[in-house]
């Protein structure tokens, strides 16, 4: 028998099909900033996704041009519709995942997302990875996604089943020393009734719960990024998001869950934080606070941000 008759060792590996689809990953969106980075030229940047993915969103077949002079076949789109379900922010160094900042880390949000085509199709979960300025356009939007959601529906149901419209905004000039045309990533429209994703995507998007939960955890511990999470990293804003670290998602959440009590509780006693109120998925008492503004202020606020999460994570759609 010659060494090519031989099987190699992950040849003959007995791998649950559920830890091989995590292996391949989520197909991805980058965030292109310059329309100039497309063949054929683009008057704006967009939503660009590698052609060789399947299902591929809406748009037009284009070539997207990296800073390291190699292409990439993609399809463009310069506005999407989106059901973002979860987040998920990271400093990167040295394609690496780490903890906290350090100097020359770039932040990096990422969105696990569905959509559908025209015809019909549903695509997700997806990817939409975001850098610098563009992240915290995203952060931003989420945010004002989910307190018109929570006013429309007065709490009731969870943000991510109505539609995120996101569009390419005019190009702007940015930057001090090296100046360039940038693409701003903007909100198409705000949230109507009428942008309900539907019963039938709802149901979809709940099969997905544990590996959404998996998903999100992935980036709470350091390591290298995988092949879809570093990809987006060869053209964009290379502006560093250190200044913008109060400002995104996870830190915000992070803060929220930091909150010690202002009072010491019967239930969870002495030194507890709005972390323990989140972690035993206690509504009612996150609710209480909400409905306090006045006698704690920053709590109510803490409280609201908790509350959007636990809504947030898809459930059973019944």
């Amino acid at each position: 028998m010659s060494d090519q008759d031989v099987p190699k060792p992950w040849e003959m590996l007995s791998v649950p099909a559920e830890l091989r689809q995590a292996a391949q990953g989520y197909p991805f969106i980058q965030w292109v900033n310059r329309g100039e980075d497309l063949e054929p030229r683009q008057p704006a940047g967009g939503f660009a996704m590698p052609a060789d993915q399947d299902p591929l969103i809406d748009g037009v077949p284009a070539v997207l041009r990296h800073s390291s002079g190699s292409t990439t076949p993609v399809v463009y789109a310069s506005d999407l519709a989106l059901a973002v379900v979860a987040s998920r922010f990271a400093w990167v160094k040295d394609g690496m995942r780490i903890l906290e900042y350090a100097e020359g880390a770039r932040g990096k949000l990422q969105a696990l997302c569905f959509t559908v085509t025209r015809s019909g199709a549903c695509l997700g979960p997806i990817v939409l990875t975001t850098r610098g300025t563009t992240s915290r356009a995203l952060n931003d939007i989420q945010k004002t996604h989910r307190e018109e959601v929570r006013k429309m529906t007065h709490g009731k149901a969870p943000t991510w089943v109505f539609w995120t419209r996101l569009q390419a905004g005019k190009p702007v000039l940015v930057g001090h020393k090296a100046r360039s045309m940038v693409t701003p990533l903007e909100r198409a429209a705000a949230v109507s009734e009428a942008d309900f994703i539907g019963e039938a995507l709802v149901k979809t998007i709940g099969e997905f719960a544990d590996d959404i939960r998996r998903w999100v955890d992935a980036w709470k511990l350091a390591g290298s990024g995988s092949e879809e999470e570093l990809a987006a990293a060869a053209v964009g804003d290379d502006e560093t998001l250190a200044a913008a670290v109060p400002g995104t998602e996870a830190h915000d959440l992070a803060q929220a869950m930091g909150l010690a009590l202002p009072f010491v509780s019967r239930k969870y006693g002495v030194k507890a934080s709005m972390g323990d109120l989140f972690r035993a998925q206690d509504r009612q008492a996150l609710e209480w606070f909400i409905n306090n503004p006045a006698r704690y202020p920053q709590h109510t606020e803490a409280a609201r941000r908790l509350l959007d999460e636990l809504n947030a994570a898809p459930g059973p759609p019944f």
